[in-house]
């Protein structure tokens, strides 16, 4: 059973009021229970049945109490919404009908939608509005059991030949990786077929030319040292007057840089000139 938490403020106004009346005349039928809370963030916030946020947070704006015009004019919606997108799921919710004649020289009625896309676009939060409080109840108790169903979708940044959206989750991991552009994310997505694969090869250190970003967020994520994701030979070119093909050489005859180096300090090994004075620095 879902928890709808509604913040004590709202049943201030007649809407507001309402709007909980029927909360409440629709939380058997719908299977939920109302709680009425402070909220910090969000006027109506639905919890899991274990007391977990389910992410979903909906901040409410009645058109007749003036109280999204007066949060645009004073700057304060924009402050809302940045904090409010903090969660998951974050919405706006605007109720009531546009009076033409109450915002006459403030907004038109198609102002005020372009307000509702502003918000959108500048802050990230989903506003809709409804002109009738029924609708927007009906709309915010669907909220959870649409999540639950499962109708949300991670959708990419990469759209493919005929324009469409790919919804390839998998590709999806490999686009998240820092510095890696399109094309280098599709090499990666085709060699490993799972990206928990591409995990398991990455830390055992045999994934060649990575950038310096990525190897460090591999190893961030995995826990493991950064020694043991980057390729060993790749080690061995931090050292002052190694090139590539010593590099590549030296990770053939030693197990580790560490030992490399031990080996040098020891004399046991001829190392180049830049090499030794740095390693006998360390």
């Amino acid at each position: 059973m879902y928890t709808l938490q509604i913040d004590k403020r709202e049943h201030r106004s007649d809407i507001g009021k309402e709007i909980y009346d029927l909360f409440l005349e629709y939380a058997d039928e719908f299977s939920y229970k109302v709680e009425d809370q402070n909220q910090v963030l969000g006027d109506y916030c639905w919890y899991n049945e274990d007391g977990s946020h389910t992410g979903i947070a909906v901040e409410l704006k009645i058109m007749a109490t003036d109280d999204f015009f007066n949060s645009l004019r004073n700057g304060h919606m924009d402050s809302q919404m940045l904090d409010l997108c903090q969660m998951t799921y974050p919405l706006l919710v605007v109720v009531g009908a546009f009076d033409a004649k109450h915002y006459n020289g403030i907004f038109t009625r198609k102002q005020f939608i372009a307000k509702l896309a502003s918000i959108e676009i500048r802050t990230g939060v989903k506003a809709i509005w409804f002109e009738r409080v029924s609708d927007a109840v009906q709309f915010m108790i669907q909220l959870p059991v649409q999540l639950e169903k499962g109708s949300r979708c991670d959708v990419i940044a990469v759209r493919h030949k005929s324009t469409k959206n790919r919804l390839d989750y998998n590709l999806n991991q490999f686009l998240s990786l820092p510095s890696i552009g399109e094309k280098r994310a599709h090499e990666l997505h085709d060699l490993f077929p799972t990206f928990l694969k591409f995990l398991e090869n990455a830390v055992l250190g045999t994934i060649d030319g990575l950038p310096k970003d990525t190897y460090e967020y591999v190893a961030a994520i995995t826990g493991v040292p950064l020694s043991s994701v980057v390729p060993l030979y790749k080690q061995f070119q931090t050292l002052p007057g190694i090139g590539e093909k010593n590099a590549r050489d030296l990770s053939l005859n030693y197990p580790s840089l560490a030992d490399y180096i031990e080996c040098v300090k020891c004399g046991t090994v001829k190392a180049p000139k830049k090499t030794l004075e740095h390693i006998l620095q360390i």
